[in-house]
């Protein structure tokens, strides 16, 4: 088996891939409609979910369908940089996505460093535990909130962009509180 790339960080996929607008009417609904909630965290093992209220989230199936036909143009360019026909028989890396997350950072908010390797996200009709997380960009017009890696790696973000990492613990991750401004974004999971 070859490896495409030899550094972690390679595998971290930074992708433009909404237009502008499509983020401004995105912020634009999720801030009218208000349905925010505190951020919880799920704890698999002892299956309680603690609210930590470090950053609001909501799920919108309008906002949703606006996102969604983009996400084929991301798995294409996924596709093409990171698959190597000679370590597998299969040509197949998603078969499906979870919903879409919004969430909101508003100054002094961040999320602890953690890594995605969720069990029971795909629990319901939809069964796997994820592969690849996505990470979107709404908005840059904010100060601090960065996307780290491994409490030192900063992946810049700008309105439109998504990053496409895998899922398990060799990829911890942060959003460094933000200091000005509020910064929203948007998450999936693949499985």
């Amino acid at each position: 088996m070859s490896l495409k790339h030899s550094d972690l960080r390679d595998y971290i996929f930074k992708y433009n891939l909404l237009p502008s607008d499509l983020c401004d009417t995105i912020v634009t609904r999720l801030t009218k409609r208000n349905k925010w909630e505190d951020h919880g965290w799920y704890d698999a093992a002892t299956k309680s979910a603690d609210v930590k209220a470090d950053f609001q989230t909501v799920k919108d199936e309008k906002c949703r369908e606006k996102i969604f036909p983009y996400i084929r143009d991301l798995c294409l360019a996924y596709h093409k940089e990171f698959y190597v026909k000679e370590n597998t028989n299969s040509d197949i890396f998603w078969s499906t996505t979870s919903s879409i997350k919004f969430n909101k950072y508003e100054v002094g908010e961040s999320i602890q460093p953690h890594h995605d390797h969720i069990h029971d996200m795909f629990d319901g009709k939809i069964k796997g535990i994820p592969t690849t997380s996505i990470i979107g960009a709404l908005n840059d017009d904010y100060e601090g909130g960065e996307l780290m890696f491994w409490n030192e790696h900063v992946v810049p973000l700008k309105k439109g962009d998504v990053v496409a990492f895998p899922s398990v613990f060799l990829f911890p991750h942060e959003v460094t509180p933000v200091t000005s401004g509020t910064r929203f974004s948007w998450v999936t999971w693949c499985v």
